[in-house]
C-alpha cells in the first residue's frame, strides 16, 4: 500500500512541475523561466525540482514531449488505423495537428519556446527533434497516399506541409489577428495540402 501511495505523490509532483513549466511559458515567456523559479512557485526546494529533473534541458524535454503528448498519440493511433484509405490517413492526421493550433496554451507555449531556440542551444536541439520526427511521420503517410512520389520528394513536401501548418499558429490560434479568419484560411491550407500531395 506504501508504495502505491509513494508512487503516485510522485506522479502527481512530476506532472505538477510540468503544468507549471507550460503555464509560465505560454503566459510569462521564456525570460521567466528558471529552475529555482520554479521550484519558488511550487514551493519545493531547487533539489527536489532537480531529483525530478536534474537539468532545464531535462524539464524542456519534458514539457515538450507533455504538451504535444495527446496530439502525437492520436496521430499514431490514425496511422496504425488499416481500415482507412491512407490518403484519408494523412488528412486525419494533419487535422488533429491543426486542432492543437487552436489550443491557445500550446500556441503561446510554442511561441515562447521558438523564441528560446535562438539563443538557447537546448531547447534548439528539443525543437530540432521534434520537427524532425514530425517531418518524417508526414513523409511517411504522403508516401503511402501517393506511392509513386520518390522519397525526397515526400520529405520536401513534408516540410512545406509542417511549416505552413506550425506558421499558422502566429495568425490564426486565439487572440491572433486573423483568429476570426480561421476557417476560410483552413479551407485555402487544405486546397494547398490536397495539390502538394497530389503532385509529383
Amino acid at each position: 500500500m506504501g508504495k502505491l501511495v509513494t508512487k503516485k505523490k510522485y506522479s502527481e509532483r512530476y506532472d505538477e512541475i510540468l503544468d507549471v513549466t507550460i503555464n509560465v511559458l505560454a503566459n510569462e515567456g521564456y525570460t521567466s523561466l528558471s529552475m529555482r523559479g520554479i521550484a519558488d512557485r511550487i514551493g519545493i526546494h531547487l533539489s527536489t525540482l532537480q531529483y525530478y529533473f536534474p537539468t532545464k534541458r531535462d524539464l524542456l524535454k519534458c514539457t515538450i514531449e507533455k504538451s504535444i503528448g495527446t496530439m502525437v498519440r492520436s496521430m499514431d493511433e490514425i496511422a496504425l488505423n488499416s481500415s482507412i484509405a491512407p490518403e484519408e490517413v494523412l488528412r486525419k492526421a494533419l487535422k488533429v495537428h491543426l486542432k492543437a493550433s487552436h489550443d491557445p496554451k500550446i500556441a503561446k507555449l510554442f511561441v515562447a519556446l521558438w523564441g528560446m531556440a535562438s539563443h538557447d542551444e537546448d531547447v534548439d536541439f528539443l525543437l530540432t527533434e521534434v520537427y524532425k520526427n514530425n517531418c518524417q511521420r508526414y513523409s511517411d503517410l504522403i508516401k503511402k497516399a501517393n506511392p509513386r512520389l520518390t522519397k525526397r520528394i515526400c520529405d520536401n513536401k513534408a516540410v512545406l506541409i509542417l511549416a505552413q501548418l506550425e506558421g499558422l499558429v502566429l495568425f490564426i490560434s486565439p487572440e491572433k489577428p486573423f483568429a476570426s479568419k480561421a476557417r476560410a484560411i483552413e479551407k485555402q491550407l487544405w486546397l494547398s495540402i490536397d495539390t502538394l500531395i497530389s503532385n509529383s
